[in-house]
């Protein structure tokens, strides 16, 4: 079958064309915008899990629920190397000239761009090419005190007044929130609990590692209510299935029942996966329906894509001594460790000796801790790709 006419999306954060068993994530964050555009009280949410599990692809039908609703929507991606607080602003920015469309939220809208324009000159703001176009005259005595956590709830509070005032609301999407530092993740977060105290129409969705939780926990003893945790995993036998059936449907092709077995075997219900081996038994099947043979022979072509893409791109980001670190890691087998196992298998006589690797890597996002003293891979299957490719 032509390869242009593969209905299957594997790239990163792509958008899939069937989307199964989200149905009531879907329907939770649907729920709070109702809420917010009703100036209820809405709670905020956070999605958490392994790469792979389909966060993204979540947060892109969340932007697409809250455009439908009317919601004005602004969607950050955070990165290691650049600051939180840079992107969030220039996005309230957005937001603002949105709003200002609105005559009867005006007066509302402009005293929120001087809110902006007082903490970008208060916290000393860069911005590439020295400026974000703020065009309005800082407000004394407003989201100037040069304290973070004390002006951004400021500006999220007159954000909030404009947008009740514009009659909509304003939902703030925030993918890879574990890398949000310290200092801006406490800021936003006191931002939120002042939107919730004045049930002002502003949500955050967020999705992170599952190490994010515990992030949020640390910053505020109060995130865990103030925020809605949702735990996004692997998708059940059922819902993998009609991934498959769905998707292939749409170009009038059928899967037998061998088939579906054995990309459950190969995918456990990772939707990256799914969109991977769906790909690749498109590419070698010669005509509907696909069978189990197909699977088999697309099984080289889809574990080269994986090792070339989903696994290599982020090992390339690591040093050599954090490669190691993650082979150690990967010799235990499957599942959670000990920082002192990974430690005798790294060959040193104590954990600590290796802080600093263990620490590098759970904050570039390649290792965190499930629980208390253990330690697991965030890319599911890591620990066998790390085996195939020992050298």
């Amino acid at each position: 079958m032509k390869a242009e006419d593969s209905p299957f999306t594997p790239g990163a954060g792509v958008m899939p064309d069937v989307m199964a068993g989200r149905d009531a994530v879907v329907a939770a964050m649907t729920a709070q915008m109702r809420r917010a555009l009703k100036y209820r009280a809405a709670r905020s949410l956070v999605l958490h899990g392994l790469r792979g599990t389909g966060k993204t692809s979540i947060l892109l039908e969340a932007r697409e629920q809250a455009e439908g609703l009317g919601c004005l929507v602004s969607w950050i991606e955070a990165v290691p190397d650049r600051p939180f607080l840079q992107q969030l602003v220039a996005q309230l920015r957005k937001v603002l000239i949105g709003l200002d469309n609105i005559e009867k939220a005006r007066t509302f809208v402009r005293a929120a761009g001087r809110a902006l324009a007082s903490l970008v000159r208060s916290v000393n703001i860069d911005f590439p090419g020295g400026s974000v176009g703020i065009e309005f005259e800082p407000e004394p005595g407003i989201a100037d005190s040069g304290d973070l956590e004390t002006d951004l709830p400021d500006l999220f509070e007159a954000v909030g007044v404009a947008a009740r005032h514009a009659g909509t609301a304003v939902v703030l999407i925030v993918d890879e929130l574990q890398f949000v530092g310290h200092g801006h993740l406490n800021a936003l977060i006191v931002s939120m609990h002042r939107i919730a105290q004045r049930r002002l129409p502003v949500i955050l969705i967020g999705a992170g590692l599952p190490n994010i939780l515990r992030q949020l926990g640390e910053s505020r003893s109060y995130s865990e209510r103030l925020f809605m945790a949702e735990t996004i995993g692997p998708l059940s036998r059922e819902a993998t299935d009609t991934v498959f059936r769905d998707t292939l449907a749409l170009e009038d092709v059928e899967i037998g029942d061998g088939a579906l077995e054995a990309l459950w075997a190969e995918t456990e219900g990772y939707p990256h996966f799914i969109q991977e081996w769906g790909n690749g038994c498109w590419a070698v099947a010669k005509a509907s329906p696909i069978r189990r043979r197909d699977v088999e022979r697309a099984a080289g072509r889809v574990r080269e894509a994986l090792d070339r893409g989903f696994f290599q791109m982020r090992l390339d980001r690591c040093t050599l001594q954090e490669m190691d670190y993650m082979r150690a890691l990967a010799t235990l087998g499957p599942g959670e460790h000990r920082p002192g196992a990974v430690a005798k298998a790294f060959g040193v006589g104590s954990s600590s000796q290796l802080n600093s690797t263990r620490q590098h890597l759970i904050e570039k996002g390649m290792i965190y801790a499930p629980s208390y003293g253990q330690l697991a891979f965030t890319v599911p299957r890591f620990d066998a790709f790390l085996m195939r490719h020992a050298d």
